[in-house]
């Protein structure tokens, strides 16, 4: 790798760690996506378009993550195996983005709203899309969830969608802005010869005056488009409002986490009983939840009579309390003629309960502990 090479795989690399935080930073992501774009740009060789950048994207990641991780498991360096992988994978759809987007719509293009609009449609379609395909929706994705400033109005409504064409159309705008000048700094012959258009497309090279200028005007409406969108921030608030106050209803939410591995205690998995009397002392929150898989059912006649412990210790001393409740069950309707298990959520109200819901996608991949010993096993 020559110095530009390694400039830009530690570019990739910072701006990853910055961008792909457990809580996404738009700056970041800008800047993320602008650096990915150059890549395609300014590099011939497909070693340097595609493994750099999703190696270097792939370390980033991993690093932001790893504190958040490092204790998902008993084992440290299972946590951290793991993390890589799926950075890995996920890496590689940005990455394929960027490059479909070079070679298909930025390449040998005319100046027109479809060249500027359409690469950040394409990237937001491309994460709507795979969020709704994956059971774990939009954890781990490229979608900022802070920093967004003048534009966290958008998120209301149009989401996620809305957000990460912002991100997007931002990058396009700065890729347009500095790909010319720093393309005239490349030195190696090779890439020199190689390099993709980053000049406006024009039928004689001779007469690109016109061009150019028609180019700028257009790169410049844009621009002032994103700027009109960040105007109704400055009316609209996205402070909550104040918890206590004439035109809002407190509702207190609480989650039942028995404590039984203090001093005093002999160190145990919590149990059924740990989990009503850690509910009982919640006096202050109108909805306590259990975490999920809390309880395990073997047979509906178990779940019922464990749901009717619960009211009939917890909901019939505190009227109007909800609970929450996460638990697994054997599924009545076995798949290939082998018992299979399934999550559950049930809500108690009042001694009764009021809704069950079941969950149609799991994640796909779980690490479950027996005799502290790791194991990885498939949950679909």
């Amino acid at each position: 790798m020559d110095a530009l090479s390694i400039v830009a795989f530690l570019t990739t690399t910072i701006l990853a760690v910055i961008g792909l935080s457990p809580s996404p930073n738009a700056a970041g992501l800008v800047g993320l996506l602008v650096v990915l774009q150059m890549h395609q740009r300014l590099f011939s060789k497909k070693v340097d378009k595609l493994v750099s950048p999703w190696v270097a994207a792939t370390i980033g990641t991993t690093i932001s993550h790893l504190s958040a991780a490092s204790n998902a498991l008993q084992a440290s360096f299972l946590s951290t195996i793991l993390l890589a992988v799926i950075s890995a994978v996920v890496s590689v759809i940005p990455i394929a983005a960027t490059h479909i987007d070079a070679k298909f719509i930025g390449k040998n293009h005319r100046y027109t709203w479809f060249r500027l609009a359409g690469p950040p449609a394409f990237w937001a379609s491309t994460w709507g899309v795979i969020s709704m395909l994956t059971p774990t929706g939009r954890l781990l994705m490229w979608t900022p969830v802070t920093g967004m400033g003048p534009y966290t109005w958008i998120s209301p409504y149009l989401g996620p969608w809305g957000i990460d064409f912002i991100v997007a159309a931002w990058s396009i705008v700065l890729t347009e802005a500095i790909a010319i000048p720093l393309s005239r700094h490349v030195q190696d012959p090779e890439d020199m010869r190689n390099i993709e258009r980053v000049t406006p497309y024009t039928d004689n090279p001779d007469e690109p005056a016109h061009r150019d200028h028609s180019s700028f005007r257009l790169k410049s409406a844009f621009t002032i488009f994103l700027l009109i969108l960040a105007i109704p921030s400055l009316w609209t608030s996205t402070i909550p409002n104040p918890t206590y106050t004439s035109i809002t209803t407190p509702f207190t939410v609480g989650c039942a986490l028995p404590q039984t591995h203090l001093p005093y205690m002999s160190p145990h998995s919590p149990t059924l009983h740990d989990y009503i009397m850690e509910t009982r002392k919640m006096t202050n929150a109108k909805l306590v939840l259990w975490p999920e898989g809390t309880l395990k059912f073997d047979t509906e006649a178990d779940r019922n009579e464990t749901l009717n412990r619960i009211a009939s210790d917890v909901l019939s001393i505190r009227k109007g309390l909800h609970v929450g409740v996460g638990f697994e069950e054997v599924s009545p309707e076995p798949r290939n003629k082998r018992a299979s298990k399934r999550n559950g959520f049930a809500l108690l109200v009042d001694n009764t309960t009021v809704l069950q819901y079941y969950k149609r996608n799991l994640v796909p991949s779980a690490f479950k502990l027996d005799d502290d010993m790791p194991k990885l096993t498939l949950a679909f």
